[in-house]
């Protein structure tokens, strides 16, 4: 209900009955996040398996969307391109395996055998393109 002796009165009371309607809905709107959370993870993964097969040139959007038990549409709602999606893919298996890569490795390394400790994790994403 709105009151109309005050325009921030008018105001807060909108806000509020905002909320008010809102509050039913928070458990659904969560859910829904959840849903597409998983859905793009199911995407990611089913990209994955693709690019290790087919090398980024070999893999197309209808590989991914078939591998991962999506449409092309569902596919395309979520990544524009194909390069958006390796982006993706790559970026979330870098923050999966970086940090406990560099967590392993010694402070007082020489810089050769840093690289020398590295160098698996570059190889890893280099051979995926």
């Amino acid at each position: 209900m709105k009151r109309k002796d005050s325009g921030d009165a008018e105001t807060e009371d909108t806000e509020a009955n905002l909320l008010k309607a809102s509050d039913g809905k928070n458990a659904e709107t969560a859910s829904h996040g959840e849903d597409l959370n998983a859905k793009r993870q199911q995407i990611l993964t089913g990209a994955g398996a693709i690019f290790a097969e087919l090398r980024y040139e070999g893999a197309s959007m209808s590989h991914i969307a078939r591998r991962s038990s999506v449409s092309k549409g569902t596919l395309y709602n979520y990544f524009d391109s194909k390069a958006a999606l390796f982006a993706a893919f790559v970026k979330q298996k870098a923050c999966q395996e970086l940090p406990h890569t560099f967590s392993s490795i010694r402070k007082d390394l020489p810089p050769g055998k840093l690289c020398l400790v590295c160098r698996p994790g570059y190889h890893y994403f280099h051979d995926l393109t």
